[in-house]
Parts: structure tokens; C-alpha cells; sequence
């Protein structure tokens, strides 16, 4: 579960530094 959240806090970083 943890990992879980933290892969998907990574993708929300990469995300908004595409942006």
C-alpha cells in the first residue's frame, strides 16, 4: 500500500515538472 503511494506521489512530481 505505501509503495502504492509513494509511486503515485513520483508520478504527480514528474507530472507537474512537465509541466
Amino acid at each position: 500500500m505505501v509503495k502504492q503511494i509513494f509511486t503515485h506521489k513520483i508520478a504527480l512530481l514528474l507530472l507537474l515538472c512537465l509541466l
